[in-house]
């Protein structure tokens, strides 16, 4: 597995990751289940927008995770300056590679970093 830095050519496989991993446990996803569309846009379509704004805001803190040239997961920051930290925002990953992004992120079952 490769982690480098995001580029531009991301954004869409980035958000086609969040649409499919988010599938299930989105807040968004719950909400539309009861309510129906809002202002007739499905969960994904608010939930993808989440990329554009990290990456908007800070697209150097988004770190990309690639296996064989294919990008399969991120992680995007944020730099909070006023309580001078980086928070992690969004960590998605494909389902096909977790297991062994897990391993790579949290060696020997450490739970943080």
């Amino acid at each position: 597995m490769k982690i480098r830095t995001y580029s531009d050519t991301d954004l869409e496989p980035l958000r086609q990751i969040t649409a499919s991993c988010f599938d299930g446990v989105s807040i968004d996803q719950n909400m539309e289940k009861l309510f129906g569309e809002i202002a007739g846009r499905d969960w994904r379509w608010r939930k993808m927008r989440h990329i554009n704004a990290d990456a908007a805001a800070n697209a150097g803190g988004i770190f990309v995770a690639e296996v064989d040239g294919e990008v399969v997961g991120y992680i995007t920051t944020r730099v909070d300056q006023e309580a001078k930290v980086v928070v992690f925002r969004i960590t998605r990953c494909c389902p096909s590679i977790s297991k062994r992004a897990s391993a790579w992120l949290w060696p020997k079952g450490r739970s943080t970093f």
